[in-house]
């Protein structure tokens, strides 16, 4: 089992362009000197080139929309990210959510287009219901910990308990 670090560079005017270029090469120099995976999430302008300039680092999507290629435009597909050459995708960010149906259906056209899955849910009864979709990973965020100071587990230790509770045999 690996321990995974999911950096999210958001939309910052830090973490795009050239700014993202930076990033990933400060995160590309880490990941030999970690036991850590490290995965960068740029946004979806930049994948292609940092692909690039990294083809041996984990680069996710931000988000995708559940569409087939086709006309859908302003919407990011999978085919999309997967030819600009992204491993996976975050789904359901809590700057990004999406509804139940729309969480099952991305999953799966992330194993049909062999993309890692990140799920983000709120509490344990939504991470209770997104666990048999069988997404690679659930990522546990209480909205109001969100971009804080704090963590879940310094904060609320059993909230964690109960969801992993919930969710390891769902």
């Amino acid at each position: 089992m690996h321990n995974y670090l999911i950096l999210n560079f958001k939309t910052y005017p830090e973490a795009s362009g050239d700014k993202a270029l930076d990033l990933a090469r400060i995160v590309d120099k880490l990941a030999g000197k970690t036991k850590l995976k490290l995965t960068i999430c740029p946004q979806t302008a930049d994948i292609y080139r940092l692909r690039e300039h990294f083809p041996h680092l984990s680069i996710w999507s931000q988000h995708i929309d559940n569409i087939a290629p086709g006309r859908n435009t302003g919407w990011t597909s999978a085919s999309t990210i997967t030819m600009a050459g992204a491993n996976g995708t975050l789904i359901n960010h809590s700057e990004h959510k999406v509804g139940l149906q729309a969480i099952e259906q991305t999953i799966q056209l992330c194993k049909q287009y062999h993309l890692s899955s990140c799920v983000a849910v709120p509490d344990a009864e939504l991470g209770s219901k997104v666990a048999p979709f069988r997404p690679d990973f659930l990522a546990y965020e209480p909205e109001e910990l969100i971009s804080g100071e704090h963590s879940l587990i310094d904060t609320d230790i059993d909230a964690a308990k109960l969801f992993i509770e919930k969710t390891k045999n769902a």
